[in-house]
């Protein structure tokens, strides 16, 4: 298709946008700039520090990808050495260690369990329909990989490990939909493009299928290497020069996160071997991109803000050894439910919003019917009321409205990270709520038909009870289908 659309895929390279970018400093009348690569910005960064070194000033390199590292043999080494750090970490949190003893271990078996029997779990895609996808143990070690990029979702990682482990097929259902959101994202033809240029050439397939016998981890990690596809690809290799570190006096900061599995700690000590003024730091609880994922910890963005201040001076890195563990969640802090997951798809569409509007509200008036019987007693005497209707009505609606506003406070006053997964441990008293409501509204529903039989009360009162135990019962099926009428 990009070659009937007049493409030339030959003109995509590192040293192409290298030359862009010094143009467009040219053209923004800069004599002078700071250059920032995160990840194979990195790379790029480092082309230009190579090519177009005018006018640079300073250079930060935010998980390193230099040109002398050989990305697809050295690529498993770097998963092998996140997950190191995953358990490690796990192993020094008393409560992520008092409940997963043994996490490598567990995570093994979970990917062994998966080689044989795959999970299931459902999707949507982007016209919204709800797909069913298959996990082996290779799209979960993709999807592990993917996961150790962001320093936040590591806390939980030991958790969903645990609850795939019991066969929890549903914990990783947002994991699940973020993986098949991001293969839309992906910028394909580039990434074709500068790989045969100036990555595949220097890679050796007997070192990558070497690579994935250092550790029974690697046995369930598909072994990457686009060499057939570099082949239909067809652009020219690049010369050596590409596989080569970079040479430069720029002063230059290099930064790695403990948990990353792409461009790891080793890569960026690689990259300093040609340069002159470099300052590398890693920061362990952070994961890929230490000083863009800044809302994590703001100390890698605090020393890159001294480095640009003064670049010919070595930063204060001092705020590294404060740095706060990662803080893991765990079954101490999370019940584990789908629920709040799916109730979160569920009320992005129209037509369930607008029901539970219409449910809610049946449900206030039936309190207000109720509040109505109690103050007025000709209502009780006159025997228009169907006798032992009122209370069951007013306790399943109560009940049900009680529910509702408890999940309303746990939503907005609760980490999102642990709604994706779950609620918080301590409010799962919460879901017996909607089994009592429940009750409530099938004595309701025996006590109607009993009252509809025997023509008990007058017509109005009727259909008003009646209405409430349709919402009641209604309420609990939206409950249920969404997962929240269980324990």
């Amino acid at each position: 298709r990009l070659v009937a659309d007049g493409v030339d895929l030959a003109a995509y390279t590192s040293a192409e946008s290298a030359a862009d970018l010094a143009d467009l400093r040219a053209a923004l009348g800069y004599e002078m700039w700071n250059l920032y690569g995160v990840s194979y910005g990195a790379r790029l960064a480092l082309t230009t520090m190579r090519d177009q070194p005018a006018g640079l000033r300073a250079v930060i390199l935010d998980g390193v990808y230099p040109p002398n590292v050989d990305f697809y043999e050295e690529i498993p080494h770097g998963l092998v050495a996140a997950v190191d750090a995953l358990v490690a970490a796990c192993a020094a949190d008393d409560d992520c260690h008092a409940r997963y003893p043994d996490l490598r271990k567990e995570l093994l078996d979970v990917l062994s369990h998966a080689a044989d029997s795959p999970f299931s779990v459902t999707v949507t895609d982007a016209a919204g329909s709800r797909v069913r996808q298959e996990i082996t143990d290779a799209g979960l070690t993709r999807g592990l990989f993917d996961a150790l990029y962001d320093a936040s979702l590591v806390r939980v990682l030991p958790f969903l490990v645990d609850r795939l482990a019991q066969g929890d097929e549903e914990a990783i259902a947002p994991l699940a939909q973020s993986q098949f959101d991001n293969q839309a994202r992906l910028a394909e033809g580039l990434r074709m493009s500068i790989d045969c240029a100036e990555e595949v050439p220097f890679d050796d397939d007997a070192e990558i299928e070497a690579a994935h016998d250092a550790d029974p981890l690697l046995a369930h990690y598909p072994v990457a290497h686009p060499r057939a596809d570099c082949a239909i690809w067809d652009v020219p290799a690049l010369g050596a020069v590409e596989n080569e570190a970079v040479v430069s006096d720029i002063p230059t900061l290099l930064t790695s996160g403990g948990y990353d599995p792409v461009t790891p700690s080793a890569w960026a000590e690689a990259a300093t071997t040609g340069l002159e003024k470099a300052y590398r730091y890693d920061f362990p609880p952070m994961g890929h991109g230490s000083v863009w994922a800044n809302w994590d910890d703001a100390c890698a963005a605090s020393i890159a803000a001294q480095f640009l201040r003064a670049p010919q001076t070595e930063p204060d890195a001092s705020c590294i050894a404060d740095m706060a563990p990662t803080d893991f969640l765990t079954a101490t802090d999370i019940h584990a439910t789908g629920a709040f997951y799916r109730l979160d798809g569920t009320l992005r569409q129209p037509v369930p919003v607008g029901l539970a509007i219409a449910l809610l509200v049946a449900m206030v008036a039936t309190l207000g019917y109720g509040l109505l019987y109690a103050l007025r007693p000709a209502l009780r005497r006159d025997g228009d009321v169907p006798e032992g209707t009122v209370l069951p009505a007013v306790m399943a609606a109560g009940l049900n409205l009680a529910f509702a506003a408890g999940i309303a406070w746990i939503v907005t006053g609760t980490e999102p990270l642990v709604l994706a997964f779950g609620l918080p441990a301590a409010a799962w008293p919460l879901l017996l709520v909607p089994f009592v409501a429940l009750a409530a509204a099938i004595v309701l529903a025996v006590v109607l038909v009993r009252a509809w039989r025997r023509d008990d009360g007058a017509l109005r009162h009727r259909v008003i009870l009646s209405v409430s135990c349709v919402a009641c019962a209604g309420f609990a099926a939206m409950l249920w289908a969404n997962g929240l009428l269980m324990l």
